[in-house]
């Protein structure tokens, strides 16, 4: 039985991706068994046609494999995604009697998708999950649903064809969902597979397995032979075939030229420098939209409960021991005098965790987060609702423009909605927030609560059992003892217990274990950057430093490539990762590190040695940026010497800094 493939695939037109291409396609060759064959840009980038005696089912099957080497992460709504899924869609219209799977097969991790999206999961592990047949009933039901509707909710990307948009949309109209899950079964989602260079490395020592008395040497060169091979095939106009038999008299004796191996060579090395010419382009490219993307940042937003799914940090435990200042809360709300109140308090110790719930508890007052990183124009306060509000500036040691914001509650006309401002700000911003205050307000519209402290032992006790759960609760008291001058670490160290990434054993000394907790999630950021540069952990100390960074300023790009030794581009690259990885958070004035004690941890672990010696670090970065950064560079290292000095008075950290 023929089969009918798409029309236009030609793999002349594609450079990116095409090594990846050819050693999957060998891979694959090495895999055949006899009566199956492999049919190149056919269907699509792979297709194996398995003979029916090796099939499940009487008939031959046809599996398609699309191939992706990308570095971002995937969603449903990844344009490669949805352009995957409607191929297929048209692929199985185009042949109806043919048993298709289609595979697609990529670099990239699998993502979460964003709203329309209704599950918890990932829309791609859900449908791996009704894929393999993990899912069955009423869970079943709404898993179609939510794929359903989220697909139909989706827009067509500019590289799907009209024929092949029109396929998917006629699936997902059909009725019957035994048909629409027949379509999700027949699909299989490969992510994260390795780059070209490790399908390569697989290939020499699946070669070299073959014969236990082949060198290595000699894989290497079997390896070349089939390369040579497939690139010669893949240029060849017509029908791309390749059988067993064809890879067994290859691999005995290679039908290639030495002028055939010249040729492959010469145009490997075109293809990756053409490759490298594009990521670079694109990455330039991309790096102009987002400058055109962040002209404007609202000025206020609803922080968001961020739930459990992997996270390690959010605001879903349950407040302990807070209710005193829940009370204080409460009467500078019932306060018709005061219109601004300041809560200090050091990083880490809960001042947005206590201002989240308390704010969440307001029935008749509406509130609004002001974003520290947004500018005040004289359209902003048209962003405030007609009925009473409170604004909560957090970190407000961070706006620059809270001057703007005090004069505007302070000059509020009493016939009008109330207004209130709550302003919370580390010890080390509170020179700002007062001197700001003096110029701006008088003092009898003012509350000064006293500084927040760490809740007390009992409480800081109840968020340890509540993160380590039933079955490490016996750690509950050990947990508490060691941070209990910081609930995040609290929060942080107990998840990382209950998920078994670090020991319990730590709970003896509360610096080893403060030490591993960050260490911990630094190293969930690990990871090379592009084309083999230096370490995210690098480039989030350098971010620890200067930020926030600005994607509009070329001078820390270039400065920080020389100082990672590493390119710009690859500068870029790694601060969109790491932006992905919700380590970085975006605003007007950059990207800064999430959270801030980890900041602080980066910058001082960098900075300072455990003897308290300095490292030099902070010399470094200043003999590198103090031309274009320096303002940034002064408070973010003043506040770290202000921090070693409330412990270690005789701190020399910036003595050598001219």
């Amino acid at each position: 039985m023929s089969f009918f493939p798409i029309p236009g695939r030609d793999a002349s037109a594609t450079f990116a991706g095409y090594i990846y291409q050819v050693n999957v396609t060998i891979a694959r060759w090495l895999d055949l068994l006899d009566g199956d064959r492999l049919e190149l840009e056919a269907g699509e980038d792979i297709d194996t046609v398995v003979a029916a005696a090796h099939s499940d089912s009487n008939s031959k099957k046809r599996l398609l494999e699309q191939l992706k080497q990308t570095g971002s992460n995937i969603t449903l709504r990844t344009p490669d995604s949805l352009e995957a899924v409607a191929n297929f869609c048209r692929h199985r219209e185009s042949n109806p009697d043919i048993n298709i799977i289609f595979r697609l097969l990529t670099t990239s991790s699998v993502g979460k998708e964003r709203s329309p999206w209704s599950l918890s999961e990932p829309a791609i592990e859900v449908w791996r999950q009704i894929q393999r047949g993990a899912l069955s009933g009423e869970a079943l039901k709404v898993a179609l649903l939510a794929l359903r509707d989220f697909l139909k909710a989706c827009t067509q990307p500019g590289e799907v064809s009209d024929e092949s948009w029109a396929a998917l949309r006629r699936a997902l109209e059909h009725p019957n969902d035994d048909q629409f899950e027949g379509l999700i079964r027949s699909f299989e989602w490969a992510t994260g597979s390795g780059s070209h260079e490790e399908v390569e490395r697989l290939v020499r020592e699946e070669l070299q397995s073959r014969d236990p008395d082949h060198s290595e040497q000699i894989a290497k060169i079997q390896y070349r032979n089939l390369f040579s091979f497939a690139i010669n095939l893949l240029g060849q106009a017509g029908d791309k075939v390749l059988t067993r038999e064809m890879l067994l008299q290859e691999l005995s004796a290679s039908s290639m030229t030495l002028a055939d191996h010249i040729s492959a060579s010469a145009l490997r090395t075109w293809i990756a420098d053409v490759d490298a010419k594009l990521a670079d382009h694109e990455s330039r490219i991309e790096i102009l939209e987002r400058r055109s993307a962040q002209t404007t940042v609202n000025a206020f937003y609803e922080p968001r409960r961020r739930g459990a799914q992997g996270v390690l940090f959010d605001y879903d435990q349950t407040l302990h021991g807070r209710r005193g200042r829940l009370q204080e809360l409460a009467r500078f709300i019932e306060d018709d005098d005061i219109r601004v109140a300041v809560l200090p308090g050091r990083c880490g110790v809960g001042k947005t965790k206590l201002l989240i719930d308390w704010s969440m508890s307001l029935k008749e007052w509406r509130h609004l987060w002001v974003n520290p990183h947004s500018k005040w124009t004289d359209e902003t306060p048209k962003d405030i609702p007609a009925q009473d509000t409170i604004l909560i500036v957090d970190d407000a040691h961070q706006y620059s423009d809270l001057n703007h914001l005090i004069a505007y509650v302070a000059a509020d006309n009493p016939r009008g909605p109330k207004r209130k401002l709550l302003i919370a700000t580390r010890p080390s911003g509170q020179a700002y927030v007062n001197e700001t205050l003096a110029r701006e307000a008088d003092e009898s519209f003012i509350r000064r609560f006293d500084t927040l402290r760490e809740p007390n032992p009992d409480a800081i006790l109840e968020i340890a059992k509540e993160v380590l759960g039933t079955q490490y609760e016996a750690y509950a008291e050990a947990l508490a003892r060691v941070s209990s001058d910081t609930p995040l670490i609290t929060v942080v160290g107990g998840r990382l217990i209950a998920r078994g990434q670090i020991s319990p054993d730590l709970l003896v000394n509360d610096v080893d274990f403060r030490n591993a907790v960050f260490s911990k999630f630094a190293a969930d950021c690990e990871g090379d950057l592009p084309a083999g540069g230096g370490s995210r952990q690098e480039l989030l100390r350098l971010v620890s430093a200067i930020q926030p960074v600005l994607e509009q300023d070329d001078n820390f790009g270039d400065r920080a490539a020389a100082f990672l030794s590493i390119r710009p581009d690859q500068v870029w690259q790694g601060l969109d990762d790491l932006e992905q990885r919700g380590v970085l958070v975006r605003g007007r004035s950059g990207l800064r590190i999430a959270p801030d004690l980890f900041g602080d941890y980066l910058l001082e672990s960098a900075s300072v040695l455990q003897s308290g010696a300095s490292t030099g670090f902070a010399d470094a970065v200043f003999e590198s940026f103090s031309d274009t950064h320096l303002s940034n560079l002064l408070k973010n290292f003043a506040e770290l010497d202000w921090r070693i000095t409330q412990r270690a008075p005789e701190s020399r950290l910036l003595d050598q800094i001219r």
